[in-house]
């Protein structure tokens, strides 16, 4: 049996840990040996009941610099954001990283959003593969592609940055043992297998002709908390705790109609205050899939995987995204036709979409052609396909 490291760099979304979780579980009860290095080690006894094994704590860049980007407009900018712009940055993720590999002897790794571990991998010639979203699995391409389409592009910059990226990583003695990079992107193209756990409708950098798309995982696991007393259509919203919240609930309050509001993030203390006749809030993980059979159009702040669950349910969907990546998956609802995008800022929109939504035809029936046409498609065989595939590659 082997020793298999999950190891999880970027991004804060619970679907990172739900999305690998059945994953990892199968391979445990198969005999193999499993550990985790994670970047947010919350909520873990809740996401990961049945899993027993060493979490570690993912390095990562903790503290902005100056060398950073904002806004971020092409892939590199993420980068270099994470410290791969900077030679004493990545040289200590690096070190990181490789205090990780030595204290457990992976014989196989699983990389999620993972770019610096990746490295690692390809320099100590680990067999490994990605998983996740197509935002966590970017295409081997350069230059990267404008991601804020909306804003002035700036090739040359992204060019420099790139350069600056490249330098970086091929100077660094920690990755002796790599081939050399010639663009910012290739590690991605150097892994034994990409898992894009999405559809091609959904991946965030549309759709790739040269991959296999292998579906979200199962989206099940959560509670299903109690509808609160009430008629007409039911919403169910998935939004992350912030300053907008306030305003968000008060404009959904208005249709007064019942509603479940699963709120996640921090500073979720004082979240019940925003508990209305109407509308039920709860903070423990929720059964997506279950939610959207129930509901009538689902409220998300554009997060991947619910953002699939509903689509698969038929179900339309109100998107208010928060940051880049979020607005990215929000986008390719909407392009299908299936959901509207409201800025959250503009608290006074989100009624009228949503009558929209609720009454116009066309979204459902736009959601009801992507339900239809992965009518057939089951996450647990998702699992077990992925897991047979790893064990291939051990």
């Amino acid at each position: 049996m082997a020793k298999i490291l999950y190891a999880w760099e970027l991004g804060g979304s619970l679907g990172h840990l739900t999305r690998i979780y059945p994953i990892l579980l199968a391979l445990q009860q198969r005999g193999h040996e499993v550990a985790a290095a994670i970047r947010d080690q919350n909520h873990l006894e809740t996401v990961w009941p049945l899993l027993k094994l060493p979490v570690h704590q993912a390095p990562y860049k903790a503290h902005p610099t100056a060398a950073e980007v904002h806004p971020v407009k092409y892939y590199v900018d993420i980068l270099n954001n994470i410290g791969w712009g900077d030679e004493d940055g990545l040289q200590a993720l690096l070190t990181g990283w490789q205090s990780i590999y030595r204290q457990v002897q992976p014989d196989f790794v699983i990389h999620d959003h993972c770019p610096t571990g990746l490295l690692i991998s390809q320099a100590l010639q680990k067999p490994h593969a990605t998983i996740g979203t197509g935002f966590c699995s970017p295409p081997d391409e350069s230059p990267t592609r404008l991601l804020r389409t909306w804003v002035q592009p700036n090739p040359q910059f992204e060019q420099v940055i790139s350069e600056r990226i490249v330098k970086n990583v091929n100077q660094s003695p920690l990755l002796k043992g790599q081939q050399p990079l010639s663009r910012p992107t290739e590690p991605y193209s150097r892994v034994a297998e990409n898992f894009l756990t999405t559809f091609p409708e959904l991946d965030h950098f549309e759709p790739r002709t040269d991959v296999q798309y292998w579906g979200i995982p199962n989206a099940s696991e959560g509670t299903r908390p109690k509808w609160p007393e009430g008629d007409g259509p039911r919403l169910f919203a998935y939004l992350h705790s912030d300053a907008r919240m306030p305003s968000v609930l008060q404009a959904i309050d208005k249709l007064k109609v019942p509603t479940i509001v699963y709120i996640s993030g921090k500073g979720l203390e004082s979240v019940q205050s925003l508990q209305r006749d109407s509308i039920a809030i709860v903070t423990q993980p929720v059964d997506l899939a279950w939610a959207a059979q129930q509901t009538a159009v689902g409220i998300l702040n554009g997060s991947h995987g619910a953002t699939a669950a509903f689509l698969l349910a038929g179900k339309p969907i109100l998107q208010l995204p928060i940051q880049l990546e979020q607005y990215l998956c929000a986008r390719r609802s909407a392009e299908l036709g299936a959901a509207l995008i409201v800025d959250r800022y503009q608290p006074d929109l989100i009624v009228p979409a949503l009558r929209r939504l609720l009454y116009e035809a066309s979204f459902v029936a736009k959601a009801n052609q992507f339900r239809d046409k992965y009518r057939n498609w089951l996450p647990t065989t998702q699992t077990q396909r992925i897991v047979e595939r790893i064990e291939r590659l051990i």
